[in-house]
This record gives structure tokens, C-alpha cells and sequence, in this order.
């Protein structure tokens, strides 16, 4: 699980310091963001790749320690309280920011059903759909949205830092989840799970005498 969360770390903080380091167009047009917030987004763009490197490892530490994720830590903003408090341009973001949440989610489904497996048995974990796995989605967005909400503290900077981010996995998450695969597969973590998954799919046939061709 160590060395596959080096190569998950690795890949992700990778990915990362790509998008932050290409952002400088990130505000451009939008009337609502002074250039002073500019500026204070730009001089920490640095500090947000420290953080994020952190964030990574702080999340999978408390997994490996035994602590389960109990859900999206949730927007501050989105609060009975101060739902009110939310104008169109909030909405609008936080809309995108879910909409590219799901684009990520659905970007790695097929790899991540096998890698679910495949960490379940590590953890000594009935593998079934309530699989903890550190190297998900969910943990991925977690640190991204930790490490941009601590650095700035204005959401009209840190939901557009969590949307260019996020959106940057997207393209690469599958590849991702196909290389942490391929690394338990070689080191005989359940390497037949790929059969296992296509016969419990709709890939099944009718027929169950056409199983063996199958696998």
C-alpha cells in the first residue's frame, strides 16, 4: 500500500504543480477579483503545492491508521446559515466545481472498481461499493479543497483553484488508476480481478456455459 501510494503521491503532485504552474490566465476575466488578489493567488502558488503534498499524505496516514473517510468535508459557505449570503456568480462556481467533481468520478469508474478491490484485500476489508480506498477520487478532491481553502480564504479564489486543479485530473485519472493496477497486478494482488469484474458486469453473458470464453 506504501509503495503504490508513492507512485498514486507522485502522479498527483505531478499533475499538480503542471496546473498551478500554468494558472497564470486563471482570472483574467473575471470583474470580481482584484489584482491585488491576483498577486496574493500568484505568490502562493508555491506554498499551495507544500500543502498539497501534505494534505496527500495526511489523508492516507489517517487511513492507514485505521480512520475511515466519513464524507466531502462540506463548503463553508453552504450552511443553512448563510445559504442566503451565496449571489449568482457563488452558485454558478460552486455548480461547476460539482459538475467537474462528477467528470473525475466518472473519468476513473471502470480502473477504480478494480483498484477498490484490490485495496480492500490489502486492508484485510470485505471488498464491496463501501471501499475506503485512499487513492479515490473523493481523497484526491479532499486535499485539493483542503489546500485551497487554507491559503485563500475569499471563495472567489479558491472555488476557481479547485475547478482548474480538478479539471486538470480528469484527462489523466484513468491512466493513473491503470498504472496503480497494473503495479498490485504484478505483485500478484488479486491479478485475475479484471475477469472477476468483466463476468459480474453486464458483459455477462446469458448463457452461463459462456462463461469460459469469457474469463
Amino acid at each position: 500500500l506504501r509503495a503504490c501510494f508513492e507512485l498514486f503521491h507522485s502522479t498527483c503532485t505531478g499533475l499538480a504543480k503542471l496546473s498551478i504552474e500554468t494558472s497564470n490566465d486563471l482570472f483574467e476575466m473575471d470583474p470580481l477579483v482584484t489584482p491585488e488578489q491576483v498577486y496574493e493567488f500568484r505568490s502562493k502558488r508555491g506554498e499551495w503545492l507544500t500543502r498539497f503534498d501534505a494534505a496527500l499524505r495526511e489523508l492516507f496516514e489517517r487511513r492507514m491508521g485505521g480512520q475511515r473517510r466519513k464524507g466531502r468535508r462540506p463548503d463553508p459557505v453552504q450552511s443553512l446559515s448563510s445559504l442566503q449570503l451565496m449571489n449568482d456568480c457563488d452558485t454558478s462556481k460552486q455548480s461547476a466545481l460539482a459538475a467537474v467533481t462528477q467528470r473525475l468520478e466518472a473519468a476513473g469508474k471502470n480502473e477504480l472498481a478494480a483498484l477498490n478491490f484490490r485495496v480492500s484485500i490489502l486492508f484485510n476489508e470485505p471488498p464491496g461499493r463501501e471501499a475506503d480506498n485512499p487513492f479515490a477520487p473523493a481523497y484526491l478532491i479532499d486535499a485539493i479543497g483542503m489546500t485551497s481553502r487554507a491559503l485563500y480564504a475569499e471563495p472567489q479564489i479558491w472555488r476557481p483553484v479547485m475547478l482548474r486543479v480538478v479539471g486538470d485530473f480528469v484527462p489523466a485519472i484513468n491512466k493513473t488508476y491503470i498504472q496503480l493496477n497494473r503495479y498490485l497486478a504484478d505483485r500478484g494482488i488479486l491479478p485475475e480481478i479484471g475477469a472477476v469484474l468483466r463476468a459480474r458486469s453486464g458483459l455477462r453473458p446469458a448463457d452461463d456455459g459462456q462463461l469460459m470464453p469469457l474469463f
